[in-house]
């Protein structure tokens, strides 16, 4: 079973399918346009995340037809997340890596030099902020933040972007208390109801997401 903390080969094939998935995502008009025009990615973006599909015949224990959305490290791919393109699929919107725990996506963000970080209630989200210039980490799930995970984010101040969903409130309202009592400062952003991060720049730009942050 995957750990935490992968090993070497294990890293070394999820980095390979990083890469083939990509390959998938390049040669697939339709996901490409799913992820660039309903979803609002830029190509940039895509690429910077290396985000990819995997297609009709992916690694033993992946899921097919997914969009795939690797954890990119310091030390390399240690995790990769597949969604669905359908609103409500027949199961799981997402899945995991086969054996994988649950962790924080786009942690690289907390090694720029910024004393403030956002934090999403998924990894479209966290994407989106990194288009609107907002250091971002993503949590995948309203129901997937653990208490000790406020060690990555010691002094430093943390901007929490719930979905406008009592999810959302609720992910808030237990990430903040959490922080709050590790003496870590939290400020809650209230998206309007229904809204998250990306539906915000999707409908509004970048500028919307910015306006909404105090920015």
């Amino acid at each position: 079973m995957t750990s935490l903390v992968p090993s070497e080969d294990t890293k070394k094939l999820l980095a390979q399918n990083t890469t083939r998935y990509q390959q998938n995502l390049a040669q697939t008009s339709d996901v490409l346009d799913y992820l660039l025009v309903e979803r609002g990615l830029s190509l940039e973006a895509v690429e910077h995340f290396r985000l990819g599909y995997t297609g009709e015949t992916p690694d033993v224990g992946d899921p097919r037809q997914r969009i795939s959305i690797p954890y990119l490290t310091w030390a390399g791919v240690v995790q990769i997340r597949f969604r669905s393109m359908e609103a409500n699929p027949d199961g799981f919107k997402y899945l995991g890596s086969e054996g994988a725990q649950t962790r924080l996506f786009n942690t690289k963000a907390l090694r720029l030099p910024h004393q403030t970080v956002y934090l999403t209630e998924g990894e479209m989200d966290a994407i989106t902020c990194w288009m609107c210039g907002l250091p971002a980490i993503g949590v995948p799930g309203s129901h997937a933040w653990k208490a000790e995970y406020w060690r990555v984010f010691r002094y430093r101040r943390v901007i929490l972007l719930g979905d406008g969903d009592d999810a959302g409130k609720k992910f808030c309202d237990q990430v903040s208390r959490d922080l709050n009592e590790r003496m870590i400062e939290t400020a809650v952003v209230e998206m309007p109801q229904g809204v998250d991060v990306n539906t915000l720049m999707t409908k509004g730009g970048t500028d919307a997401v910015r306006e909404l942050v105090g920015l």
